[in-house]
């Protein structure tokens, strides 16, 4: 679990004034895959229940790469850039589908970070899991994800200071072109998930 950070839970100890983690506060920044800088050795495929009809799977025949990571060219990788209105530290899910075990990761990197491996991300149907966690100043910064495991299929991100594994309601990433969507979280999702 190192990619927990377990000690905003406790932090507050010996104080005499318990704090826990605000939910109700934290940012969260949904980013559509399919819509960052695609690398011609990915695929853009189509799914109905993918947030926006689309997810990314790295081309089939590509050989795995669960060593180091692939070669760093434009080609092998898909580049999200985003922006940070708030600093702090923010957990990167990912929703994603990895058939199997040998199926189920990739690399990713946070701005000019090393690439990590975001392994165990292993469902038959569309799951968030963790990629990565990082402190992040205010200002623009860039997601780049390439491939681990040849099958592995990404749908969405989720930039967010929760430490929640269960996200509802999920929303359109805006970095297709589509207006930020506000939803208090007291309201029900009408119609399903976007």
């Amino acid at each position: 679990y190192q990619n927990v950070n377990y000690e905003r839970w406790y932090q507050w100890w010996g104080t005499g004034n318990p704090v826990f983690p605000d939910e109700a506060s934290t940012v969260k920044i949904w980013l559509e895959t399919e819509c960052g800088t695609v690398g011609s050795n990915w695929d853009v495929l189509q799914d109905p229940l993918a947030s926006k009809g689309a997810y990314i799977r790295i081309k089939s025949g590509i050989a795995n790469s669960t060593g180091p990571a692939p070669a760093n060219t434009p080609a092998n990788q898909v580049v999200i850039p985003f922006n940070i209105d708030i600093a702090g530290t923010y957990n990167f899910l990912g929703r994603a589908i990895g058939p199997s075990p040998t199926e189920d990761s990739y690399w990713v990197k946070i701005d000019n970070g090393p690439f990590v491996s975001a392994n165990g991300l292993t469902s038959t149907s569309w799951q968030w899991g963790r990629l990565a966690i990082a402190d992040l100043a205010a200002g623009p910064h860039t997601f780049t994800i390439t491939y681990r495991e040849v099958g592995a299929k990404l749908d969405k991100i989720l930039l967010t200071t929760s430490n929640a594994s269960v996200i509802t309601p999920e929303l359109l990433g805006p970095n297709c072109g589509v207006a930020p969507q506000v939803t208090p979280a007291s309201f029900p999702l009408d119609g399903g998930i976007c």
